[in-house]
């Protein structure tokens, strides 16, 4: 129930612009607070998967899932992983 909450919150938000300062701080401690939530429940996994993962990136402008889209290139061909959370 705590983790189902922590997801819905960090994806079904409105969209946060790039140039919004405000909204972007707002939306990265929403993420944090998340993570450290699911983390202190082990619940991880949660936030940890693909199409949670694509939801919270559904959340960016277009000008912020092009950066998002340009690190998780980079962390694959780096690392030969996915992305994690």
């Amino acid at each position: 129930m705590i983790a189902h909450a922590c997801v819905k919150k960090a994806t079904e938000s409105s969209q946060v612009h790039h140039n919004d300062a405000d909204g972007l701080r707002e939306f990265a401690l929403c993420l944090r607070d998340c993570w450290l939530t699911l983390s202190e429940i082990d619940e991880c996994p949660e936030m940890d998967n693909i199409p949670t993962l694509v939801k919270v990136s559904k959340r960016f402008s277009p000008k912020l899932l092009e950066r998002w889209k340009r690190r998780v290139a980079q962390i694959t061909n780096q690392t030969q992983r996915t992305p994690r959370f």
